[in-house]
C-alpha cells in the first residue's frame, strides 16, 4: 500500500533516541510555570510548544517540546539519554506541590513520521493533529509540528503496541528511514536540542532558543531567569548559533571544537550535527558573530565549514 499522492514525501522513523517525561497533578502547571522557560500555564489543552530548564546560572540543563494534554497532564518528549537526569531534577523541587514527574521511556515506544504536503487524518489508529498541537487517546500520543518546510509527527504507543505500529507503518509506507535523517530535517531548520552531552553548556540565546520560540520573556520568575533576561536585554548578543555543512568524514560530535584561522584557541562548538542522504554532514555550531561573519571556520579534524543561511533572522524579540 503506498501514499496518497497528495503526501509528496512520507517517511517513517523509529524514534529509538527520544523518551517521555510525564508531569501529572492539581499543581503540574503552577509548578512547571515556575522552573520552565516557556509559558505552560497559558497552554490549552491540546497545546504543543517548546520549553527549556536552566540552571541558576542559566545554562540550559535540557530542551524539550511540552505537550499539554489536560488541565492537570503535561508530557515531555526530548533525547531519551537526558530523561531521568531531567525527571529527577525537577522532581528535587516539587516539595509539598500535588505534581508528580515520571521518566516513561521504558513504557512507550516512539515512532516518527515526516512528509511535504497534506497530512493524513490518521495513521495505524492515531488521529494526527494539526502543527503545532497534540492529541492522546487511549491508544497513544500524536504529536506534530512544523520543522523548515515540512511536517514532523511523533507517535507514541505503549511498549506492548510497539509490534502491531510498526507493522502497520512499514505495510502504509514501505521500509524504516535512517534516524539521522529525522534529527538532519531539524537541523536544517536550526531548531537545536541540549541533551546530557550539552548540559549546562548554553544559555538558550546561544542556540537561538528564543528565536524558534522557546523562551517566554514576560512569564516570570524560573531558575536562571535573571541571567537570560540579562543576556536578551543589556547589550548586544555577540554569541549565537550558525548553520553549516561539512563534507562527508567522521562522525562530528557535540562540543566538537571549532577553529578560526589563525586563532590559537577554538572559537566556538559544535551543538549539533546529523549526517545527509549523500554523506555530508549538517551542523549547527555555537561561535561568536564575528568569527561567523569572518569565516574560514573549521572542525579539528580540517574539514571546512561552508556556512548556510539561517531559515530565521537573528533579531530582538523583545524589542
Amino acid at each position: 500500500m503506498h501514499p496518497p499522492a497528495s503526501l509528496c514525501i512520507m517517511k517513517w522513523f523509529e524514534l529509538t533516541d527520544t523518551g517521555l517525561i510525564s508531569a501529572e497533578g492539581a499543581d503540574a502547571a503552577t509548578f512547571l510555570q515556575g522552573q520552565l522557560t516557556q509559558d505552560v500555564a497559558g497552554m490549552a489543552p491540546g497545546g504543543l510548544r517548546l520549553a527549556g530548564y536552566c540552571n541558576p546560572k542559566g545554562r540550559l540543563f535540557a530542551t524539550f517540546e511540552v505537550a499539554r494534554l489536560a488541565a492537570d497532564r503535561f508530557v515531555f518528549v526530548l533525547p531519551r539519554n537526558n530523561t531521568a537526569f531531567l525527571a529527577k531534577r525537577l522532581s528535587m523541587f516539587v516539595l509539598r506541590a500535588k505534581a508528580k514527574l515520571a521518566d516513561e521511556s521504558a513504557a512507550w515506544a516512539l515512532f516518527g513520521l515526516q512528509f511535504s504536503g497534506a497530512a493524513p487524518e490518521q495513521v495505524a489508529g492515531l488521529k494526527v493533529p494539526p502543527a503545532g498541537s497534540a492529541s492522546a487517546t487511549d491508544a497513544g500520543l500524536a504529536i506534530s509540528r512544523t520543522v523548515g518546510e515540512q511536517t514532523q509527527i511523533t507517535l507514541a504507543v505503549p511498549a506492548t503496541a510497539a509490534e502491531g505500529m510498526r507493522a502497520a507503518l512499514a505495510a502504509q509506507f514501505g521500509a524504516a528511514s535512517a534516524l539521522a535523517q529525522w534529527h538532519a530535517a531539524r537541523i536544517a531548520a536550526a531548531q537545536a536540542g541540549v541533551d546530557e552531552r550539552t548540559r549546562e553548556t548554553f544559555v538558550p540565546q546561544m542556540i537561538n532558543f528564543e528565536l524558534v520560540g522557546g523562551v517566554n520573556f514576560k512569564k516570570g520568575c524560573y531558575p536562571g531567569q535573571e541571567v537570560v533576561a540579562r543576556s536578551q536585554y543589556l547589550g548586544k548578543l555577540k554569541r549565537r548559533m550558525g548553520l553549516a555543512r561539512v563534507a562527508a568524514g567522521a562522525e562530528i560530535a557535540p562540543l566538537a571544537d571549532v577553529l578560526a584561522e589563525g586563532a590559537a584557541e577554538p572559537v566556538g562548538a559544535v551543538v549539533e550535527a546529523a549526517s545527509t542522504a549523500d554523506g555530508s554532514w549538517l551542523v549547527l555550531f555555537e561561535a561568536p558573530l564575528a568569527a561567523q561573519e569572518a569565516g574560514n571556520l573549521k572542525l579539528a579534524d580540517g574539514r571546512g565549514l561552508s556556512l548556510q543561511p539561517l531559515p530565521y533572522e537573528i533579531i530582538d524579540i523583545t524589542a
